[in-house]
């Protein structure tokens, strides 16, 4: 496209590629002030409003209104999102130089490589291949690859395209649209065999996607799709693999069909799926490899079911076949029997940088405590206690010392965290959060501490705490081994309703920053992919029945978003697990997590059990991790808080056993 031409816009006009770059180069850079602090706060706040002015003006599609605002804000953080959205809407026909200097300029913010992957885009839709091969660099957007490759294969760079399409075939998920046309490229050239094919299945299977692999099933021999609706029925339905008639065929997967079936059902009902197993080992040729696998799914699932045999199944994996959880389960199996000595045994077989962590170390000081070595015990509490987390806790309890809470500040000098603020990637990130855009504001702080030198991290970490931006704190921080600033990794943000909420509801505030602080590290706009939302990340179904329980409405999901609101429903949701689970504080924060249902049907069968072995027995390891957390926290927010921390063997009062059919249980 001859630059010639095309309209440039007025900041653009009388520019040759040379001198836009270097322009462009400088109208970010030469108005940048030493630092934030002193910095023309009426002015920002000006350009702060033309900027909105501007967008709004560019999205009704009024240039003279946007052009007229554009020149006054050249040395404005946000100035090259106003250069990113004109170029977007008229990528079409931008001149190629005038998109080439944006990349070239503002390489260091995210905007660059959306910008790139949407021009690569346009290229590849208008069939410009050589531009598109010119235009892509490497990237983790599986679209701009394929559309590279493809255009790649266009030129005539036949195999340099094709020998690049296997890695993006075997995936265990459908790939983008976009990837459509090299892949019919490479069928067409005779690379996707029927292994290949089989390798794609395998992995949409054991990824629980039976649909793809329906669809992959097209690109097999005809006699052997068959074989694919088998896998598919077993999946719905496992216990066919005892259907003898169905699996006569000779072909190499079909002990791979039988495994995936017994390990699905060891999974449902473990000891049938074992009983199934007995039987089915002589009719196939099953490998050394596929023989352990069962015994993994059977094993495992019993052990966190507490299942009887669960160690027989453990043992019985030959050592080349082990991983960490085999090694794991069968400590902890030994553990919840009360066999200690057999614990430790099976301690001694962990992997020596897994046996050395503080989860083990405080399992062999309890194990050596309880077979009467005291004085063994005790020295392994003794130094575990020096750690700050649930384990150093639970042995300072043991070993009667206090917690190990001491905060030592960064000591990063308040000179170097100004000289950081005024940095461009630093001043837009502030930009966009102050203007509540912050999504585009982690992008860029993402982008920024990416590429920082690591010792400059802790003044980035308190930059953002200065702001009170408080989940980049401590995400950037949790980069660095500097780990020792309470004030800034366990802030009292949002404190006035969080103690309202605790008076209201009787419960501890610190439980309640503990649970903020794990669940969203205080980032009141927090979603997770489940639908969770704001500070204390409630699912909109379970905050909308608390709601009802406080006689309050919730308008809208996006409510659960207003700090207040979220911390008023969620601190409400503590109380109630509370109450249905008998004021243990284990249970309820387990549930928080995973749900009533299903901590009350972890609870232990005919006794109870130590609440340290119960939440280690936790069968999802989120929840086992969440809970350790939180209760680590909640010791750290008490002191946070000025108060003496509480000993977690004080709030962790033995688990009671599951009632009996016969009794009444309340239900959350």
């Amino acid at each position: 496209m001859c630059a010639s031409t095309k309209e440039r816009p007025p900041w653009a006009k009388g520019l040759t590629a040379r001198t836009l770059s270097l322009a462009l180069v400088l109208l970010p850079i030469t108005a940048v002030p030493e630092s934030l602090t002193g910095e023309d706060g009426t002015r920002l706040a000006a350009q702060r409003g033309a900027f909105l002015e501007a967008e709004r003006a560019l999205k009704h599609k009024d240039l003279e209104g946007f052009h007229g605002r554009l020149g006054d804000l050249q040395d404005y953080p946000l100035y090259p999102y106003l250069v990113y959205q004109d170029l977007r809407q008229r990528l079409n026909d931008a001149d190629a130089e005038e998109i080439e200097a944006f990349l070239g300029t503002y390489a260091d913010t995210p905007l660059a490589p959306r910008l790139r992957r949407s021009w690569v885009k346009s290229l590849h839709r208008e069939k410009r291949w050589k531009d598109v091969v010119r235009a892509y660099q490497p990237t983790s957007s599986t679209d701009s690859r394929c559309r590279y490759l493809h255009a790649l294969y266009q030129t005539g760079e036949r195999e340099a395209a094709l020998v690049q399409v296997e890695d993006l075939w075997l995936v265990s998920y459908s790939q983008p649209p976009a990837c459509d046309p090299i892949f019919d490229a490479w069928r067409q050239a005779g690379r996707l065999t029927p292994e290949l094919a089989w390798a794609r299945i395998r992995l949409a299977m054991n990824a629980g996607r039976p649909g793809l692999s329906r669809y992959l099933a097209g690109f097999l021999p005809a006699d052997e799709r068959p074989l694919v609706d088998l896998w598919t029925e077993v999946r719905r339905s496992p216990s066919k693999v005892l259907d003898d008639s169905r699996f006569g065929d000779g072909h190499e997967v079909v002990p791979e069909i039988v495994v995936y079936g017994v390990s699905r059902w060891a999974r449902r009902t473990p000891e049938k799926a074992a009983r199934a197993w007995e039987d089915l080992q002589d009719g196939h040729a099953f490998t050394e490899a596929q023989m352990a696998s069962v015994q993994r799914s059977i094993g495992l699932t019993m052990a966190r079911r507490n299942q009887p045999g669960a160690l027989d199944w453990l043992s019985a994996i030959e050592e080349p076949w082990t991983n960490r959880r085999v090694r794991e389960s069968r400590a902890l199996v030994a553990l919840r029997n009360g066999g200690w000595d057999q614990a430790l045994a099976w301690m001694d077989q962990l992997e020596p940088g897994n046996r050395e962590t503080e989860r083990w170390q405080y399992w062999r000081a309890r194990s050596l405590d309880q077979l009467g070595q005291t004085a063994a015990a005790m020295d392994i509490f003794s130094e575990l206690a020096g750690h700050r987390d649930f384990y150093g806790f639970l042995a300072a309890d043991r070993a009667d010392l206090p917690y190990a809470l001491n905060s030592e500040p960064l000591g990063v000098a308040e000179n170097e965290v100004d000289a950081l603020s005024g940095l461009p990637g630093i001043r837009r990130a502030h930009e966009l959060y102050l203007l509540g855009r912050t999504v585009d504001a982690r992008r860029e702080w993402h982008h920024f501490i990416t590429a920082m030198e690591p010792g400059s991290l802790p003044a980035a970490a308190a930059l953002a705490h200065r702001w009170g931006w408080h989940d980049r704190a401590i995400l950037t921080l949790g980069r660095t081994e500097q780990l020792d600033d309470l004030d800034l990794r366990f802030p009292l943000a949002f404190r006035e309703p969080v103690m309202r909420q605790a008076k209201r509801q009787e419960i501890d505030p610190a439980w309640i920053f503990a649970v903020m602080r794990q669940e969203s590290a205080f980032s009141a706009d927090a979603r997770s992919p489940a639908g969770a939302m704001g500070l204390m990340q409630l699912m909109p179904r379970t905050a909308r029945q608390v709601a009802r329980k406080l006689n309050t409405r919730l308008p809208s999901r996006r409510q659960l978003l207003h700090a207040d609101t979220n911390i008023r429903l969620g601190s409400a949701y503590l109380r109630r697990l509370l109450d249905d689970l008998d004021e243990h504080a284990a249970l309820a924060t387990a549930a928080y997590n995973a749900g009533p249902h299903r901590v009350r049907s972890w609870l232990p069968e005919g006794s109870e059990m130590p609440a340290d072995l119960w939440i280690e027995s936790v069968p999802f390891s989120e929840t086992h991790n969440y809970v350790r957390r939180v209760f680590a926290y909640t010791a750290i927010y008490e002191q946070r808080l000025g108060q003496q921390p509480t000993r977690l063997t004080q709030r962790l009062r033995p688990v009671p056993s599951r009632p009996s059919q016969a009794s009444t249980s309340k239900r959350g």
